[in-house]
């Protein structure tokens, strides 16, 4: 994995983890593995980097993804997206020939690639399937093709997943028989409800040791420091990595915009091959790339109209306040005031809570710490008090 993706000391950990269970797929032993985060915590870059050990590994890559669909949206959808791409890879032929002996429910659903000359014979062969048919025949070709070369599927964004792609990993992670087989997806599993599918077939396969999770943690300040140390060679100014930690919670993305965005204005530039600060300490932890601004736009977005007057309410008065339980429970009797630094007040676990720094309380505003997408990394935030007339502070 290349450092400039994400710094090494993730890399050492669960990209290791990602080694070994692609070896052990490799090994025709079947692999389920989510990999799950808050966004911009790296999952992403930590498939990419397995993908790219895959190719090399003479392994058929795949992969597919899911989209926040509305309304009644398409069965499969990033399923057949990597079916396609197999197809039409440099083994597309072969991938296409087991498809139509042993599963022309699912290349009826790519037309394209299918002859007009055999389209009506596989139309008349998949007359009456059921969803227990789709099912069986994709796990069937997927193991068929791994004899030949091993398969590795990827998939993301599985918060996003129909209940129909839900099933097919359920079946995958139960089946026992021998396959060169490894399907690894990536989830902001907090962002699933409590009765959502997907949330019940992960948690079902991993306790009986069917799939693999690999929870992805935000960077150590340790380990900010070495990325700056690799993408600003010969830098005088170590104190910036605990201001770059500091306000960006140690998440990968926010970290990386923070660091385009102050090359951007030239707050750090390289002069004679020596990189130089021509900006304060505190002016670089202060500073807020508009393109995380609009991520945390988006989040706020999803939560529904409860929960964004529970973040109201985090940001007016904090979590320690006497009165936040009170008003937690006037605004909605259905949520819970989670006090504890593990609580969450909505399903994609944020929390908010007034910080207090060197013997002060630091102003609340609205940042890249002011939302902990996942309940595995709880950190910290600070939101500015609504303005009057506005749903919440920009």
């Amino acid at each position: 994995m290349s450092l400039l993706l994400h710094p090494s000391s993730v890399e050492t950990t669960s990209s290791r983890r990602c080694a070994l269970i692609l070896d052990t797929a490799l090994d025709r032993k079947r692999q389920l593995v989510f990999v799950t985060g808050s966004t911009g915590i790296g999952k992403t870059a930590l498939v990419d980097a397995l993908l790219e050990h895959a190719i090399a590994a003479s392994a058929l890559v795949a992969r597919g993804a899911c989209v926040e669909q509305y309304g009644t949206g398409e069965a499969f959808l990033p399923v057949l997206s990597a079916l396609g791409a197999l197809c039409r890879g440099k083994r597309g032929d072969h991938v296409v020939e087991i498809l139509r002996r042993h599963a022309p429910t699912w290349l009826l659903q790519m037309p394209g690639l299918i002859a007009d000359d055999d389209l009506a014979a596989v139309q008349a062969r998949v007359q009456g399937a059921t969803q227990a048919r789709l099912l069986r025949e994709l796990a069937d070709a997927l193991e068929l093709l791994s004899a030949h070369r091993p398969i590795v599927i990827a998939l993301d964004d599985l918060q996003w997943a129909d209940n129909s792609t839900t099933e097919l990993l359920a079946l995958l992670g139960r089946r026992r028989e021998p396959a060169r087989l490894l399907v690894i997806g990536t989830c902001r599993h907090m962002e699933l409800g409590k009765t959502d599918a997907l949330k019940k077939v992960l948690g079902e396969l991993t306790s009986h040791r069917q799939a693999a999770t690999i929870a992805l943690e935000p960077l150590a300040e340790a380990a900010v420091g070495e990325y700056l140390e690799a993408r600003w060679a010969r830098h005088r100014f170590p104190e910036v990595a605990h201001a770059i930690h500091d306000a960006t919670g140690g998440n990968p993305m926010f970290m990386i915009a923070l660091l385009d965005d102050i090359e951007a204005r030239q707050m750090v530039r390289s002069i004679d091959s020596v990189w130089q600060l021509f900006a304060s300490v505190d002016d670089i932890r202060a500073h807020r790339p508009d393109s995380v601004r609009q991520l945390i736009d988006i989040q706020i977005d999803r939560l529904d109209p409860a929960q964004q007057r529970m973040l109201e309410v985090a940001s007016a008065c904090g979590l320690n306040s006497p009165s936040a339980p009170w008003l937690a429970r006037s605004i909605s009797r259905s949520m819970r005031w989670k006090t504890a630094a593990r609580g969450s007040p909505s399903k994609v676990g944020l929390f908010a809570t007034r910080e207090r720094r060197r013997g002060r309380t630091a102003h609340c505003k609205r940042d890249m710490r002011s939302f902990t997408i996942s309940i595995e990394m709880p950190r910290a935030c600070e939101l500015r008090r609504p303005q009057r007339g506005s749903r919440i502070a920009a």
